[in-house]
């Protein structure tokens, strides 16, 4: 899905601008970064199962005493519902650790979706020293407004704009506090459908010159809601990874 994602989200689009960091929710200057991270977090994920099976294969269980067949059976069964049930906990808690590090230590994302630096007065000799700002962020269209600094799940639509004017407002797409939480927080529903496809290349002023308008996501291909977010997704495509294995 991520290769197909970033076909759409790369083919015939002009070169990357440069990051302007005071409209950062500009969709245009972190879509390649939005794939990367997209990228990234699939290969934890497979990571962490991999690590996970190696793990398991490798465990031993011990008795005192002989056991029936219909025992054994009962222990190997209760030793795979814990592998299932354990696995999906270990790559939650990972993400969370990475999440709350990055709010807790007041890490400033690269694109200004979370602190500000200012300078906290002029000094003569140039040692300059800075404060950090939290930026407030105000949804037009829910009518709320939200800070990095108090709520890591603050987000606001994603959007694409030409010199500060709206051109699009991307579905499914949120700009979070940091790109671990943009992706997290975000939907996959717009590179589902055509049209939301055909509306973001063109805000993009991507080259519609050989680009197969089926390139799209496709229903059939997951058991999940195309509404769902990435992070609702995430864990039980693990268990679905799990058991696929295990009836292999």
């Amino acid at each position: 899905e991520t290769n197909t994602i970033y076909k759409i989200l790369s083919y015939g689009l002009p070169a990357a601008a440069i990051p302007e960091f005071t409209n950062g929710r500009n969709f245009e200057l972190w879509q390649q970064f939005f794939v990367e991270s997209l990228k990234l977090l699939c290969s934890l994920a497979v990571d962490i199962v991999d690590n996970s099976i190696r793990i398991f294969l490798t465990s031993t269980m011990l008795t005192n005493q002989l056991q029936s067949l219909t025992e054994f059976n009962n222990e190997v069964n209760y030793t795979i519902d814990q592998f299932q049930q354990r696995t999906p906990i270990i790559f939650a808690q990972t993400l969370d650790l990475i999440r709350l590090n990055a709010q807790g230590n007041t890490l400033s994302a690269a694109f200004s979706s979370n602190w500000d630096l200012m300078k906290a007065g002029e000094d003569i000799e140039s040692n300059n020293s800075f404060i950090t700002i939290p930026i407030i962020h105000h949804d037009v269209e829910q009518n709320t407004s939200c800070s990095c600094s108090t709520l890591r799940t603050c987000k606001i639509p994603a959007e694409i704009t030409n010199d500060d004017e709206l051109i699009l407002i991307v579905e499914g797409l949120v700009f979070g506090c940091h790109l671990l939480e943009t992706v997290l927080l975000s939907t996959l529903s717009c590179f589902y459908s055509p049209t939301c496809i055909h509306n973001v290349r063109e805000a993009l002023d991507a080259e519609s010159t050989g680009f197969d308008r089926n390139t799209h996501l496709h229903n059939a291909s997951t058991r999940f809601n195309v509404n769902d977010t990435i992070k609702t997704t995430a864990y039980p495509w693990l268990v679905i990874c799990i058991n696929k294995y295990l009836s292999s």
